[in-house]
């Protein structure tokens, strides 16, 4: 509604999201055969649905809303990252991470009223 190109937005998540994976897996110098596995790769997998459901309905939603609001809930995808893990690679669920959480989550909620 405010001139935000969706095409331009849905490339630019891409590009962020694809040389983040490519960083990230430099700095933990993880080896190419971890990556490899069934755990993994579904783990994968996963994650690169949401991030293309992310893509998909921040395009949509740019059309019938202000850029500031939609962009912003549209990055509530870790808390299914977050329930992800602790299914799927078994992570510990702590009092830090809820509290990241529930952080985020009030993050999120203030800066789209």
């Amino acid at each position: 509604m405010q001139g935000a190109d969706a095409q331009v937005s849905s490339i630019g998540t891409s590009i962020f999201w694809i040389f983040g994976g490519i960083i990230y897996c430099l700095i933990r110098r993880e080896p190419v055969r971890a990556s490899l596995e069934r755990r993994m790769l579904l783990t994968g997998v996963i994650s690169g649905l949401f991030v293309a459901g992310i893509v998909f309905f921040m395009a949509s939603a740019l059309k019938y809303g202000n850029a500031s609001i939609v962009l912003t809930i549209a990055q509530m995808s870790f808390i299914g990252t977050l329930i992800l893990s602790v299914i799927f690679l078994k992570e510990k669920l702590d009092a830090k991470k809820i509290t990241g959480m529930i952080c985020g989550i009030g993050a999120i909620l203030l800066l789209s009223f």
